[in-house]
């Protein structure tokens, strides 16, 4: 292989392995976001089921 041959290989090598990082950052991002997301609504519903009964909201 030349030395042109060798970068053009290197720098695909290089794309692909950034992609594939860039990708399970996003996706962990993606899965804490969700997850902060599905603790406030849970933490509203139970507001909401404290006020229909009439017990006093926690603090």
């Amino acid at each position: 292989m030349d030395r042109t041959a060798v970068v053009k290989v290197g720098a695909a090598a290089s794309a692909s392995v950034c992609a594939l990082f860039g990708g399970v950052v996003l996706a962990q991002y993606i899965v804490a976001k969700k997850k902060r997301a599905g603790k406030k609504t849970r933490i509203i519903e139970m507001r909401r089921i404290r006020s229909e009964t009439g017990s006093p909201p926690s603090k």
